[in-house]
């Protein structure tokens, strides 16, 4: 590994903008670890990756030639990049160096983030289409009393996940602009083979479900498998970012608190944007992320009896939980299908977010998270011992609908 600061290595960085995946070949293939993506568990470090932001006036090029490192992808406007270096080189040698490299505003390994349903082996059970709008969920959300108030119209959710298929009941409000990270593609259409594919779909159509007139924008950041990386989650965040959109549905989870993607929720957090995230099914109470993050909606799982899932994690970072048992929605190739985890009770509160962001359209973030925190069931009563694990309690579109202005919240989860 080159230490000098001042010699530059004999690799070619190749810097990928917006919309091109590098592809890196021969040798230097063999810096960029892809295990993985077959066997990776979250919070997993990847061999040979780091994540740096370069601070400004700095270029990229010169940092990656002091490592001998290619530049696998990048995201240019945010000044963020990955960077794959030898593999001779231990990676705790290399972090070493890049704690006291003074170019560099953040760095961190690379790290692998899941869907909890995949990570504990949940599967999609094929089910007939009327279980779609007719399941329980519906009256016991009060969602056509809801929709009475609020459809959504007018709020783009974006789904950071494994893509949306363009399912019937779902193209008129599939937005245009979305990007695949896995492959580097425009293409963010559910179509990855493994374990978890549909897992975007399903997602899109529970939020579908409790915010018809709401659009989705599909932003692939996992593979079939329900596997990424912090480096796909930042860079999914910020294109939803640029994208416009409103809200933005992160159904996956990792122990590691990633800088990367702590600062791109604050970024989208400054910019009015509502950040709902998953807990993990672990049966766990230990901090998840991005679930974990300041101002972000942690989302736990309860049953149609609203007691706790007897899969969801739980803990004081919990903001608000969602049905997660049982439910209904649309997978690709038309179809339909059943599933539980606190992936799904995360898009039933997206859901929600878009109805209140549409019903209260000048209202800042923070507002709006209080209208979803102070309109919530109380689950204390019915969860004996959960002493504060489950955050405000269950979501209430309705509720959240009808509530005037909140006072400014002084007490309670962040």
């Amino acid at each position: 590994m080159t230490t000098d600061r001042g010699t530059h290595g004999t690799s070619t960085p190749c810097p990928r903008s917006l919309g091109t995946m590098l592809v890196v070949a021969g040798a230097a293939a063999a810096l960029a670890g892809t295990a993985w993506a077959q066997d990776g568990n979250p919070g997993d470090p990847i061999a040979h990756e780091f994540i740096v932001r370069v601070i400004e006036g700095e270029t990229i090029e010169d940092v990656a030639s002091s490592y001998e490192a290619v530049i696998l992808a990048s995201f240019p406007s945010h000044r963020l990049y990955l960077l794959g270096t030898p593999a001779p080189d231990p990676d705790e040698g290399v972090e070493a160096e890049l704690e006291i490299d003074d170019r560099l505003d953040s760095h961190e390994r690379n790290s692998v983030n899941a869907a909890a349903e995949g990570h504990t082996q949940s599967f999609f059970v094929r089910t007939a289409p009327s279980g779609y709008p007719e399941q329980p969920i519906g009256s016991m959300l009060r969602l056509p009393q809801a929709h009475m108030l609020s459809s959504g119209a007018g709020v783009t959710v974006a789904v950071l996940d494994t893509g949306i298929a363009p399912h019937s009941d779902l193209l008129a409000r599939l937005s245009s602009g979305g990007f695949n990270f896995i492959n580097g593609t425009p293409t963010a259409d559910d179509s990855a083979l493994g374990l978890m594919a549909g897992h975007g779909t399903f997602i899109a159509g529970l939020i579908h479900l409790v915010a018809p007139q709401a659009n989705v924008l599909p932003i692939a950041v996992l593979d079939g498998d329900g596997l990424g990386t912090s480096f796909t989650i930042a860079e999914g965040i910020y294109h939803a970012m640029d994208q416009g959109v409103q809200v933005i549905n992160i159904s996956l989870s990792s122990p590691v608190d990633s800088p990367a993607v702590r600062d791109a929720i604050e970024a989208a957090e400054a910019m009015g944007i509502v950040v709902v995230a998953s807990v993990g099914n672990g049966i766990s109470a230990a901090p998840t992320f991005p679930a974990a993050n300041a101002g972000v909606i942690a989302v736990a799982a309860t049953d149609l009896t609203d007691h706790v899932a007897p899969f969801s994690d739980h803990g004081p970072f919990v903001v608000l939980c969602g049905p997660g048992v049982g439910l209904v929605s649309l997978l690709p190739g038309d179809e339909f299908g059943q599933a539980s985890g606190t992936s799904f009770s995360t898009a039933l509160v997206s859901g929600t977010a878009a109805l209140v962001v549409s019903h209260f359209p000048t209202e800042e973030v923070t507002s709006i998270a209080q209208r979803l925190e102070r309109s919530a069931l109380d689950l204390g009563s019915l969860n004996q011992g959960s002493n504060g694990q489950l955050g405000f309690g269950r979501v209430r579109p309705l509720q959240s609908l009808q509530r005037t202005r909140p006072d400014v919240r002084t007490t309670g989860p962040r």
